[in-house]
């Protein structure tokens, strides 16, 4: 029962997984200390869902913004921001890679999209003048989500 719970708990997060080997992905806190590279954001589950929680970081506090399939194109999503406006993000299958993510809580979790943000320029000249970051589920620690 406890495994089922971490899965529905884990699925409805936008995730932030590094890609370490083949067929394999991790959250950052579990690469070697001289991984040197960066991850991506990630679906987890059988099938897509709806919407997800996108955790940012925003004045030194983190918290979840929700992401929604957009009205428009059912291959994007969005996340609606009251001050910065609106992020689109494009998914893209992953399944052909059988990307299987290794953690302790949840088993043979599998990624199913990865998200790019469209308009990368607006994402990350938005992000670096307001403070303002995408940062995802990366399973941290609540203290170290605050560091």
């Amino acid at each position: 029962m406890e495994t089922i719970q971490n899965v529905q708990k884990f699925n409805n997060k936008v995730h932030y997984l590094c890609h370490v080997s083949s067929r394999v992905l991790v959250y950052p806190h579990q690469t070697e200390s001289t991984y040197n590279s960066y991850g991506s954001f990630y679906l987890l589950g059988e099938s897509v869902e709806s919407s997800y929680y996108f955790k940012v970081y925003e004045d030194g506090k983190t918290f979840d913004l929700k992401l929604i399939i957009d009205e428009l194109n059912p291959n994007f999503y969005v996340v609606k921001h009251k001050v910065f406006g609106d992020f689109l993000f494009h998914f893209e299958n992953v399944a052909h890679w059988e990307l299987e993510v290794k953690h302790k809580n949840i088993k043979g979790q599998k990624a199913i999209k990865r998200l790019r943000p469209w308009n990368q320029q607006k994402f990350e000249t938005v992000c670096k003048d307001n403070n303002f970051y995408f940062v995802g589920f990366a399973d941290l620690p609540e203290t170290e989500e605050t560091k």
